[in-house]
């Protein structure tokens, strides 16, 4: 027997199934993923930010103090290596 299901239904069969002879062969399928919905984008990578100290002309952990206050400085990606390929 095979179970198959979800929800009350896939419980109570399951149920059955648990009671009866491993010899019967019956057995629960794994839940499959569900593919991504059309139409909707995964969401963005949340911003991560830099802070900039305007009186020291640096940014925190390489300034320690800003007496003025911490300007967040969006992170840009690093610029492509120009190293030859191999």
């Amino acid at each position: 027997m095979r179970v198959v299901g979800h929800g009350r239904l896939w419980r109570a069969m399951a149920g059955l199934c648990l009671a009866a002879s491993t010899a019967t062969g019956c057995y629960a399928e794994p839940a499959r993923p569900h593919p991504p919905r059309a139409g909707h984008p995964p969401p963005p990578p949340p911003t991560q930010y830099w802070y900039f100290c305007e009186a020291a002309q640096g940014y925190y952990p390489y300034v320690a103090n800003c007496p003025g206050g911490w300007k967040p400085v969006a992170a840009e990606p690093a610029p492509p290596s120009s190293a030859p390929a191999p």
